[in-house]
């Protein structure tokens, strides 16, 4: 068991209803107003951190970092570490952020442990998985992507360049 692991129990469901449509995070259902951020659509990462692994789209949650769903998922397992520190990008790291780096990395490989253990059905799928920062991310708040290489849910190529290529900083 990971030590500091909290799984969603709906972590399943919630996969599934992404591929009907449905959305991880409904603003009607959840109208705390901490969760406000600044309106644009760019800054949605801000709202899971410090939130609990019960908040809509958690997958696992300590006290650095807090590992999220994509929404938009390209792949069978496509998750998000973010840290709970506000930092805006790469660009915006300085020398005082290499713990936070650190810590970012150490939960990517245990989720991936995790992934892997013979507990966790997804096991069976024999996924290999990989880790990076897009160069020029599209959202805001630093986020290291833990992604399977089925790609099977990308929808162009684009998508699959995204992940498959220099702009995938390790």
């Amino acid at each position: 068991m990971m030590h500091g692991y909290v799984m969603n129990p709906q972590t399943w469901g919630h996969f599934v209803k992404r591929r009907v449509g449905q959305y991880l995070f409904d603003p009607q259902k959840h109208k705390d107003s901490s969760l406000v951020v600044s309106g644009f659509w760019k800054d949605g990462l801000g709202m899971f951190k410090n939130k609990g692994s019960d908040f809509p789209g958690v997958y696992y949650q300590d006290e650095h970092t807090v590992t999220i769903y994509n929404q938009y998922s390209k792949s069978i397992v496509h998750l998000l570490v973010l840290p709970q520190k506000n930092i805006l990008n790469l660009d915006s790291l300085g020398p005082q952020d290499v713990p936070i780096l650190l810590e970012m990395k150490k939960t990517k490989d245990l989720i991936i442990q995790h992934l892997s253990g013979p507990q966790e059905p997804k096991s069976k799928l024999n996924l290999e998985y990989k880790s990076g920062f897009h160069a020029i991310p599209s959202m805001n708040h630093l986020h290291l992507h833990i992604i399977s290489n089925d790609f099977l849910l990308v929808k162009n190529a684009k998508h699959y360049q995204s992940f498959n290529s220099s702009y995938l900083v390790p």
